[in-house]
């Protein structure tokens, strides 16, 4: 299961419906993809704590989590 899928079936169960229900002809799940992604595009640049726990320059820190957010989406 990539990021993408597990952001939207948090955010579905998040709202209180059930993750295989069908909806439009897909799992209710997927109807949560656009504002999964934004949510990850909300996280891209981390924070200084979170660049702090890296324990690396902040540099190397911002460089390595924009890279794996970029392959989430």
């Amino acid at each position: 299961m990539d990021m993408i899928e597990r952001v939207e079936r948090t955010l579905c169960r998040a709202d209180g419906l059930s993750e295989n229900t069908v909806y439009n002809g897909k799992p209710m799940w997927r109807s949560f993809e656009l504002t999964a992604r934004f949510v990850l595009i909300a996280m891209r640049e981390p924070d200084l704590q979170m660049s702090a726990v890296a324990n690396f320059d902040r540099n190397f820190a911002v460089t390595r989590w924009n890279a794996m957010i970029d392959v989430a989406l």
